[in-house]
């Protein structure tokens, strides 16, 4: 009986001292920018029961790339993303990821580590336009505002959730709101999502628009079901036509010459896999 409590709290101790990890950075690359997310996991993939990587990358509050994949056949410990932007403007450029890691029986646990990382290029080496990130995260507020008053949603009775900073903020941090963020489909020149959640945590709203000026509005709920891994679901989408907005002209001429996304390929190495972002070339 002993050897048999000895052996589960051996397998306990095994099992548990596995840990992932995440990292994200924007730095300056020349004239352009770089940016790098990654999801790891000290594990090897055959104790891997599941692992997913997540990550945003934007500018001035507009969305310039996404990367989500994951790996359920147990052959990676790391998942990556990477990308190039050349001829970046100035302005706030922000990189965030989200890491997803479940761990085979005999005990199973889950890692949900997420983190962000922004740098700001200077409309010159003398004078920066932008001190902090409190400017984009104004025009957020605002372009929120104005996404609600078009669906008659008064936002009194919500409260915002802090979106530069992948939804981590004091009391926030074990809500686990990035899952809104995964289910929200994101694409190129979509604005960071705004999120909001009412007084006792159980639903909300997501408001983003795309480059064509069309405005979402995306209800969710926390989810009491078992059928999903996602602490929230996304329970309808509205749309409707409205005018876009910009932080700047600077980003409204950036996407009006630049209207493709970059697009991307895979590499493996060991037990590594990176989602490569092909070089963007700007004009």
């Amino acid at each position: 009986m002993i050897f048999v409590i000895l052996l589960i709290c051996a397998l306990s101790l095994n099992v548990y001292a596995y840990s992932s990890d995440v990292s994200a950075s924007v730095s300056p690359d020349g004239s352009g920018i770089y940016f790098y997310s990654r999801n790891y996991s000290n594990a090897s993939p055959a104790n891997i029961r599941v692992i997913n990587h997540y990550a945003e990358y934007s500018w001035m509050g507009v969305i310039l790339a996404t990367s989500n994949y994951g790996d359920t056949q147990h052959r990676y410990n790391s998942l990556s993303s990477h990308y190039n932007y050349n001829n970046a403007r100035y302005g706030v450029y922000s990189s965030s990821v989200h890491g997803v890691t479940e761990y085979m029986p005999p005990i199973t646990y889950r890692d949900t580590p997420s983190t962000s990382s922004s740098y700001e290029k200077p409309e010159s080496l003398a004078v920066s336009s932008f001190s902090d990130s409190g400017s984009v995260e104004n025009f957020l507020d605002e372009l929120g505002q104005t996404i609600s008053t078009a669906f008659g949603t008064d936002l009194k009775v919500y409260r915002k959730i802090d979106t530069m900073n992948t939804y981590s903020i004091g009391n926030d941090d074990d809500l686990e709101l990035l899952d809104i963020r995964k289910q929200i489909p994101l694409q190129y020149g979509d604005s960071v999502p705004s999120v909001y959640l009412n007084a006792g945590n159980t639903q909300g709203i997501a408001l983003k628009q795309d480059l064509n000026g069309v405005y979402y509005l995306y209800s969710f709920e926390y989810n009491l079901g078992n059928d999903s891994d996602s602490s929230w679901v996304i329970t309808s989408t509205k749309t409707v036509q409205g005018e876009y907005k910009a932080i700047s002209p600077t980003v409204t001429e950036y996407f009006a010459e630049n209207p493709n996304p970059p697009t991307y390929s895979y590499m493996v190495d060991g037990d590594s896999i990176r989602w490569l972002l092909k070089t963007l070339i700007t004009k």
